[in-house]
């Protein structure tokens, strides 16, 4: 499972998505990892935004979370991807 936060003041400059490719690489590559789980809270679409770019599908999405900013229920968004789908996914860049 991959999760992040970062500091408002870096947003919108292409750090996490960077870094996140840099973590999968290594799972899949160096530790043999057969898949990846992530996810986020429904109203943080920065980071829904981060997870499409990344190419990770939406498998589910969790009711009434507990929101530890707020402490209100929120839904989970859960999201997946195989190690074929990033070999698919990185085919078409190199």
């Amino acid at each position: 499972e991959i999760g992040f936060i970062l500091s408002e003041k870096y947003w919108g400059k292409g750090i996490m998505p960077e870094a996140c490719k840099v973590v999968m690489r290594y799972a899949f590559e160096t530790l043999g990892v057969n898949q990846i789980v992530i996810g986020h809270l429904k109203a943080n679409t920065n980071s829904g935004r981060v997870q499409d770019k990344l190419g990770f599908n939406i498998v589910g999405e969790l009711p009434n979370f507990e929101n530890w900013i707020d402490g209100k229920p929120t839904s989970y968004i859960q999201r997946l991807m195989t190690k074929k789908q990033w070999q698919d996914i990185n085919k078409k860049h190199d």
